[in-house]
């Protein structure tokens, strides 16, 4: 038996495609998808700017699916019940390298990312291991999906330590952003957050986030400020201030933004870029509540 997929074969190409329907071996989980969505890594891989991947590929990791069928020595007591809904770690670790061996499975030296170095899941079925499946029930099929790209906001806030005494800017709304901005929103810090889209500012706000400010525009300063130097320290960070690079820039900004450490010789700087970079579970089990706890 045959399914469909969807194939990038080269740069700048896509394709249905048929491929073989394949039984779960011995530790997989057989998924029927359900929703895939569409990361800005599949976008760089379309468009060839991906150094990690190989063609032809399939595409495919922040998933959601329901478990139809089990391999051999899957174990039915912890909960691969057939018909449940589930999402997926989209990585893998071998557990013997030297970087597992110390607790860094992100950086496996054989690590098999879904639609990177091996075949994601744009198709109709997909046989993943079991120890990479996750329960999230209560969450409908397209929030599953959501779980995987919030995770990296969200352990980038973990990173930072994030409290409710921090403000926190956000630069950036897109998928990766929101999730800072719930993320840090849940840890009762206040967001400011900075985007060039309205409509971007104001999902976030919706989101958690008290300011949603425009480049360029000076209302936040004319309304909550008094003093124009306030606002010109928006541009530097303040001692033990912990900037996080996360995710993957479309573009270089029309607004550049200046990073400044001269006078900060106790900043903190840890950059997360992409979903390569380790989480911790509870980034996993706080992002699987967050899509029925923020909802616009």
């Amino acid at each position: 038996m045959q399914i469909q997929a969807i194939s990038i074969p080269n740069k700048r190409q896509a394709a249905l495609i048929q491929i073989d329907d394949l039984p779960p071996k011995n530790h997989e989980v057989k998924l029927r998808i359900d929703y895939v969505g569409l990361c800005g890594t599949d976008l760089s891989t379309f468009l060839g700017k991906n150094p990690l991947m190989t063609y032809p590929r399939i595409p495919g990791h922040e998933i959601s699916g329901t478990i139809v069928a089990l391999g051999d020595e899957v174990p039915l007591h912890r909960g691969y019940d057939l018909g449940r809904s589930v999402t997926v770690i989209p990585y893998s670790h071998c557990g013997s390298c030297a970087a597992c061996l110390r607790g860094r499975f992100h950086a496996c030296t054989y690590n098999q990312t879904l639609g990177v170095k091996c075949d994601g899941a744009m198709q109709e079925f997909f046989n993943i291991p079991f120890e990479k499946v996750l329960f999230a029930d209560g969450l409908s099929a397209p929030h599953l999906a959501l779980v995987e790209p919030l995770t990296v906001g969200f352990h980038a806030v973990a990173r930072g330590r994030v409290a409710p005494s921090d403000t926190v800017l956000i630069l950036g709304c897109g998928m990766i952003g929101m999730g800072a901005i719930i993320g840090a929103s849940l840890r009762g810090a206040k967001v400011i957050a900075v985007d060039l889209d309205e409509r971007k500012l104001a999902l976030a706000k919706s989101f958690g986030a008290a300011f949603g400010l425009q480049p360029g525009r000076m209302t936040f300063r004319k309304k909550y400020w008094n003093s124009p130097r306030a606002w010109d320290q928006m541009s530097s960070w303040r001692p033990w201030g912990a900037p996080k690079p996360i995710g993957l820039p479309s573009k270089r900004s029309p607004t550049p933004a200046r990073w400044s450490a001269s006078e900060m010789p106790c900043m903190t700087l840890t950059s997360r870029l992409t979903w390569w970079s380790k989480r911790k579970w509870t980034s996993w089990d706080l992002a699987m509540q967050a899509p029925t706890t923020f909802r616009p």
